[in-house]
């Protein structure tokens, strides 16, 4: 408890001023770039094996008061067998936080380009890495979710697919006609994202229900009774059908998950809620983004 507590002091301090980078996870590295006059970190990891040919990419958000690095080992996305021929890059928020519009913290405050920023660094890795900008994905949780909503609204065409978790869009409206195959996920308990929507802290929240309407309208999904979707307990998760050019959404509520990565490392229980093992939100996102038409 003492170290965790210890943990959240030394986040919130970190907020004040840009934090020093933490250590990469064990098989990443660090690259930088600058955009807009800032100089923006990202921890990469590349396939282990260099091969021929464009790869596909993930982009990975952290939440409020995260880094890259401290992401990629909550996540445990980079140590699936799964994501062993992809290019992840975990990039780092200014002060630990994305401008997603109506949200959060520093970035937002001070009018941060994070949509651009992540625009600009698919074009780096294209060109440093190999990577195929058809084949771009992205998740996020939490403030990281609602910037990759951000972007999907503001970049159409920049993302192939998107898995926010635990976020929804906070801005008025979504300026894209369509969008990214979408695969939503939170946990049912969760009193910072609530799942029929609401206020926390002063900032409205979308109800889950609204997010899966936004992404169903766009990709022309039909919009009667969703399909239900076979998914590991404890996720109750529906399906638009029809949708347009092999765009499906999903959306998934976890039963007595609260405001953490399903299946990843649990942070700060009695603040955030509890978590599961029993369901892993990095596999289900990589089986739903392989299980795309090519």
């Amino acid at each position: 408890m003492i170290a965790r507590l210890l943990l959240l002091v030394g986040l919130l301090a970190g907020c004040q001023s840009e934090p020093r980078a933490a250590a990469p996870a064990p098989g990443l590295i660090e690259e930088t770039l600058v955009h807009e006059g800032l100089t923006r970190r990202y921890q990469l990891r590349l396939p282990p094996h260099g091969g021929e040919g464009r790869r596909p990419l993930l982009i990975a958000l952290h939440g409020g008061l995260g880094q890259g690095a401290s992401f990629a080992r909550l996540s445990g996305l980079a140590s699936l067998p799964e994501t062993a021929d992809w290019v992840l890059v975990f990039p780092d928020g200014r002060q630990r936080s994305w401008n997603a519009g109506g949200c959060c913290g520093p970035a937002m405050r001070a009018g941060v380009d994070d949509v651009g920023f992540l625009s600009a660094l698919v074009e780096t890795l294209v060109a440093r890495h190999r990577v195929d900008p058809g084949r771009v994905h992205g998740t996020g949780f939490s403030n990281g979710a609602m910037l990759l909503q951000r972007a999907a609204c503001e970049r159409p065409g920049l993302f192939r697919a998107i898995a926010p978790v635990a976020g929804g869009l906070m801005l008025p409206a979504c300026a894209a006609r369509e969008g990214p195959a979408v695969f939503l996920l939170q946990g049912r308990e969760d009193a910072r994202i609530p799942w029929e929507g609401g206020v926390f802290e002063g900032s409205p929240r979308p109800s889950m229900q609204a997010m899966a309407r936004l992404w169903g309208e766009r990709n022309r999904c039909d919009l009667g009774a969703p399909v239900t979707v076979h998914s590991p307990a404890p996720a109750g998760c529906q399906r638009w059908s029809g949708c347009a050019d092999g765009r499906p959404v999903q959306w998934c509520g976890l039963a007595g998950v609260g405001h953490q990565w399903p299946g990843g490392q649990t942070v700060l229980p009695q603040r955030l809620g509890p978590n599961t093992a029993s369901y892993s939100a990095s596999r289900e996102i990589l089986a739903f983004f392989q299980g795309l038409a090519p």
